[in-house]
C-alpha cells in the first residue's frame, strides 16, 4: 500500500554522467553507453543501480521487495503542462518532507528533480523531463535507512537518456493481456504506463463526451488487496475531479480465478455527470486497475466494460 500511496501523491502534482553548473540550474549531458538499459515499453535508457533488474510487474526496475524505479513515458504529452504542478511547495502541502528539489536540464530537455519522504518507512526520488512532444517521469522508492541504495538510485536517475525516434511496443513490459477482438472497447493508445481503451479504438476520444476505459498496472506489496487498491483509486479520483460520489454497488467476486474487487459509482467528474467503474484484479505481486468512465446514459456500456475486463489474463 505504501508504494501505491506515494505513486498517487506523485501523480497528483504529476555511462559517465557529465555535469556542469550554471547560474540558474544544473546542466547534465549524458551519452548512451553499453551500461545503459532500455526500459521495456519506453524510449528511456538509464544505468541500473547495482542489484536492480528489469521489473516483471510494472514498467521499470526493481530490487526485490526493497526498492523500485518506475517509469512513466508519456509520448505525445507536454512537459510544460504535465509538470506544472511538480514543485517543492506542492509536495510539502501534500504532507511530504522535501530533502532536495532542483530544476535542471538533461540533454537539452528541461527537468525537475525531487528527493522526499511521504511515508515513515520509505523515501522517494522523482525526475520528470521532456518538451512539447513528450514527458517522462521516473519514480524511485526505497527503504529509508538504505543509504547505499539511495546514492545508487540518484546516480541512476541522473544517467537518463531519451531516444525520441525509438519504436516501442507499449505492451512489452505489461504483466497482463486483454483480448479486445470481440469487445466494443478496443486498445487506442498508451500513455505513461496507462493503457487507454475507447469505442472502436478511437485514438483521441473526447473525455467529456465519450466513454473510455483506463487500464493501470501497479506494483503491490503484502499489505495491498484488490479491495484496498480500488478504494485508494476512488480516493484519488475524488482528489482529481470527482465530486458528489455515490457508491452504487461493490463486488468481491473472483475474476478468472484472480482476486478482484469492483466499485460502481455515480457522481460528477470534472463538472460532467458520470458513472464510473473501478475494478482491481490481483495475482501474486501483480495488480491491474480498471477505471471505466461512462458518459452515455445506457447502462449497457458497463456491460461492455465488463466484457473487456473478463478477457484478462496475467502473464505470470
Amino acid at each position: 500500500m505504501k508504494y501505491l500511496l506515494i505513486a498517487i501523491l506523485l501523480f497528483t502534482v504529476l555511462p559517465t554522467t557529465g555535469q556542469t553548473s550554471s547560474k540558474d540550474n544544473l546542466i547534465i549531458s549524458n551519452q548512451k553507453t553499453a551500461k545503459h538499459v532500455n526500459i521495456p515499453g519506453t524510449k528511456l535508457f538509464m544505468i541500473p543501480p547495482e542489484d536492480f533488474s528489469v521489473a516483471t510487474a510494472f514498467t521499470g526496475l526493481e530490487k526485490g521487495q526493497n526498492a523500485l524505479i518506475q517509469v512513466y513515458d508519456l509520448v505525445g504529452g507536454n512537459f510544460y503542462s504535465n509538470a506544472g504542478k511538480f514543485s517543492k511547495e506542492r509536495f510539502q502541502q501534500s504532507g511530504a518532507t522535501v530533502f532536495d528539489y532542483q530544476e535542471m536540464t538533461i540533454n537539452g530537455f528541461p527537468a525537475k528533480y525531487i528527493h522526499m519522504q511521504a511515508d515513515p518507512d520509505k523515501k522517494a526520488y522523482s525526475l520528470v523531463f521532456g518538451d512539447e512532444s513528450f514527458s517522462v517521469m521516473i519514480m524511485a522508492l526505497y527503504t529509508q535507512k538504505d543509504d547505499r541504495t539511495e546514492e545508487q538510485i540518484k546516480k541512476s536517475l541522473l544517467s537518463a537518456t531519451y531516444q525520441k525516434d525509438l519504436p516501442i511496443d507499449p505492451f512489452a513490459a505489461a504483466a497482463f493481456e486483454l483480448d479486445d477482438s470481440n469487445t466494443k472497447f478496443k486498445f487506442a493508445k498508451s500513455a505513461a504506463n496507462m493503457f487507454i481503451y475507447s469505442v472502436n479504438g478511437i485514438d483521441n476520444p473526447d473525455t467529456n463526451r465519450d466513454s473510455i476505459m483506463l487500464v493501470l498496472p501497479v506494483p503491490t506489496d503484502s499489505s495491498m488487496t484488490a479491495k484496498s487498491i480500488s478504494e485508494q483509486m476512488v480516493g484519488s479520483l475524488k482528489s482529481n475531479g470527482l465530486s458528489d460520489a455515490k457508491i452504487i454497488s461493490t463486488s468481491d467476486d473472483t475474476l478468472n480465478n484472480y482476486s478482484a474487487y469492483q466499485i460502481k459509482i455515480e457522481g460528477v467528474m470534472n463538472g460532467n455527470p458520470s458513472k464510473l467503474l473501478v475494478q482491481t484484479v490481483t495475482h501474486g505481486n501483480n495488480a491491474v486497475v480498471f477505471e471505466g468512465f461512462l458518459k452515455e446514459k445506457s447502462s449497457a456500456v458497463i456491460e461492455d466494460f465488463e466484457a473487456l475486463i473478463a478477457t484478462l489474463k496475467m502473464k505470470q
